[in-house]
């Protein structure tokens, strides 16, 4: 018994050959991005480090210091209240916030892609649930025990889901629970 036990580090065979097909999936679906896309993946990659705001933090210290006149034989290039500074912080500013938006599309893309796998796993699984609630019903028949094993929740578990309809339902739902929202008056 204890030699049949897994080392409980160590996924299964089938989690390991899922991971396996997971990463081969990933690899296939996501061509190199072109070098704009590269670029700002790196550029967010320093961005969100923390060497990034240690740099800044002494960027502006230096910046400050300098510029109140603080160091002898240093000219003031940009008096306070450091307006040099904060040009070049706008212009940084919208060179990073282009590099997230970028990031995050392109995260969302890979996003809606998994969500449509996922989709299209779900619903071969249930379908083959399906299909297997049935049989199971047939062997129960055939075996004269369906009186004692079948009931009204398995039997509705046996009928074909059809994903269309559960899309409207949740979506009349959805408004229903908005046009409700709208009209109730807050507490």
């Amino acid at each position: 018994m204890g030699e049949d036990r897994q080392d409980e580090d160590q996924p299964s065979r089938q989690a390991a050959e899922n991971i396996e097909t997971v990463l081969a999936m990933e690899e296939e679906a996501r061509p190199p991005p072109p070098w704009r896309e590269r670029v700002a993946e790196q550029v967010g990659d320093i961005a969100g480090s923390a060497g990034f705001i240690l740099f800044h933090l002494g960027w502006f210290a230096l910046w400050a210091v300098a510029n109140l006149g603080w160091v002898p034989g240093l000219p003031v290039f940009d008096e306070y209240p450091f307006a040099l500074l904060a040009l070049l912080l706008a212009m940084e500013a919208v060179i990073l916030a282009s590099c997230v938006l970028i990031r995050q599309n392109r995260a969302a893309e890979l996003a809606e892609e998994r969500s449509h796998i996922d989709l299209q796993v779900n619903m071969l699984a249930e379908r083959e649930i399906t299909k297997a609630i049935q049989m199971l019903d047939r062997i129960s028949v055939a075996l004269g025990i369906d009186h004692v094993v079948v009931d009204q929740e398995s039997q509705e578990l046996g009928e074909t889901t059809t994903v269309p309809s559960l899309a409207r339902k949740l979506r009349e739902r959805r408004s229903g629970d908005t046009v409700e929202a709208q009209r109730s008056p807050p507490p």
